[in-house]
């Protein structure tokens, strides 16, 4: 049996219309096999109903800390997803694709759960016997799980996956807090030190600048706060980030540390790099890899020291220079959010 810090889960699935929907069997015996791997979640079951059922469990959830949204809704609703992950990025996002008429690549499997902010997606399949088997696959493109008729080992692989996310470390070394522009439903106790960016917050993920998007997460803090690895990993790439070495002298020089674990490659921008750390090395969760430095030349009314944290898919080598607008998310980009409010769970001053 698996066990985890408490979850606020909120489940959906079934079909949603205006006639009342109807629940899925099959739905309903993943939310119990769920519950039965991870039974410290605080878990709210909707299967089936109205659309205004939907709607009305769509209007807030500032509580929710883990979303699953297996729900069928008639086209005009297809686009309910997306909004809520936009409207609270910290979600921790289990999707699902009917792919029984095989319609679907993986890749293509990979791209949209890339777009909707998904870390999990249950493609469900026909088994050589005709019944409904599910695999699980991860933002990374790792398929954790394949084509299994077993609906609790679909759970327990799902709830797995949670219990390494509830690991990371904050990667500072001060303690998180939430502003209300931060959609503050994951408040705790913290002492207020470090402003973790969400939505519309111009240090978020994917907000426009003025010609480009935010390729990743800015966590502000002072010169020489020691920056820690949120994972184990191995170290894949050091270089310069930002200043005339990068190619982009109007910010001061500063480097980058790119570190593959098991979500992925997360890139630490804006640091001054620890010297013992080169392509190769092994590092692991909570070690001091690098400290602040002021990045901007220039004081526009924020701080001007800060972690620039991005996410890539396994297998990156070298960060993305830009993200242009108008273009779509880069292939080998992922939102780095979720991550972060996962992490705060187990903060501690230092």
């Amino acid at each position: 049996m698996i066990t985890a810090p408490t979850m606020n889960v909120l489940m959906v699935g079934g079909y949603f219309d205006e006639s009342g929907g109807r629940a899925s069997g099959y739905f309903k015996k993943l939310a119990d096999a769920f519950q039965l791997v991870l039974p410290r979640m605080s878990c709210r079951i909707l299967n089936g109903g109205s659309l205004t059922d939907l709607n009305e469990i769509a209007q807030d959830l500032s509580a929710v800390t883990h979303l699953v949204w297996f729900a069928d809704v008639p086209n005009a609703f297809v686009n309910l997803l997306p909004a809520l992950t936009a409207r609270y990025p910290g979600l921790v996002l289990v999707s699902s694709k009917n792919n029984r008429k095989n319609l679907y690549s993986h890749a293509a499997l990979f791209a949209r759960m890339r777009k909707s902010r998904s870390e999990l997606l249950l493609e469900f399949r026909e088994s050589l016997e005709g019944a409904l088997a599910s695999s699980v696959l991860t933002v990374q493109g790792d398929v954790l799980l394949d084509n299994s008729t077993d609906i609790v080992s679909v759970a327990a692989c799902r709830g797995r996956y949670w219990q390494q996310l509830q690991s990371l470390v904050f990667p500072l070394c001060k303690q998180p807090f939430l502003t209300q522009e931060s959609h503050s439903y994951i408040q705790r106790n913290f002492n207020r030190d470090t402003e973790i960016p969400l939505g519309c917050h111009p240090g978020a993920f994917g907000v426009a600048r003025k010609h480009h998007y935010h390729e990743g997460v800015d966590l502000y803090g002072m010169p020489g706060d020691d920056v820690l690895a949120m994972e184990s990993g191995i170290v894949v790439a050091r270089q310069a980030f930002t200043g005339a070495s990068a190619q982009s002298p109007w910010w001061n020089e500063t480097q980058c540390l790119m570190i593959e674990g098991a979500s992925g490659v997360l890139n630490y921008g804006e640091i001054h790099c620890a010297f013992p750390l080169e392509q190769g090395a092994a590092v692991h969760a909570g070690q001091v890899i690098g400290q602040l430095v002021r990045v901007l030349q220039v004081d526009k009314g924020r701080p001007c020291t800060m972690l620039h944290l991005e996410r890539y898919v396994r297998g990156t080598l070298v960060p993305i220079v830009s993200w242009p607008l108008p273009d779509p998310q880069p292939e080998q980009l992922c939102d780095v959010s979720a991550l972060l409010l996962q992490s705060i769970k187990g903060a501690t001053p230092c």
